[in-house]
């Protein structure tokens, strides 16, 4: 985001808006034109109109008790999307380090385990072993964190 916004700046021509939070999506016959923004310096609400739409609002991680995720990595924008009656795609991939200490959120090295340390569960076994690469390189299994229901 800071690369974005850097690179932003050389153009004057383009329109930033800063310090603003897009608070819905509207959608018009079935096609984007615009979006709600709430001015946070303000206090303002205002329209902005367009007719194109891309996304990239970050994952939703937020949603766990511990991750090392962002702050802002709250999910709105998914949920904003899915309001509009938009399709998400790719609701699986979650950030995850399995190597992240609870409560503190430290994270030990991934040096760690190229020294050959390894993580265990809570029944002695070897953690995600089944979902790790096999000798050839190829995944056992793919991996989805579940987003409801039974968690085995």
């Amino acid at each position: 985001m800071q690369t974005l916004y850097d690179t932003l700046q050389k153009y004057t021509q383009v329109s930033r808006y800063d310090e603003c939070y897009a608070t819905s999506i509207i959608i018009n016959d079935g096609c984007f034109c615009g979006l709600t923004v709430w001015n946070l310096t303000t206090g303002d609400f205002f329209l902005l109109r367009g007719e194109a739409l891309i996304i990239t609002t970050g994952g939703a991680c937020r949603m766990y008790g511990f991750t090392t995720y962002s702050l802002t990595a709250t999910g709105d924008g998914l949920a904003m999307a899915y309001r509009a009656g938009l399709s998400l795609k790719d609701m699986e991939f979650v950030q995850f380090h399995p190597t992240g200490l609870v409560p503190s959120g430290i994270l030990i090295t991934e040096a760690a385990r190229g020294e050959g340390s390894y993580l265990l569960n809570n029944h002695g076994e070897r953690f995600m072993a089944k979902y790790a690469p096999d000798q050839n390189g190829s995944r056992h299994q793919r991996y989805c964190l579940p987003l409801s229901g039974d968690r085995n």
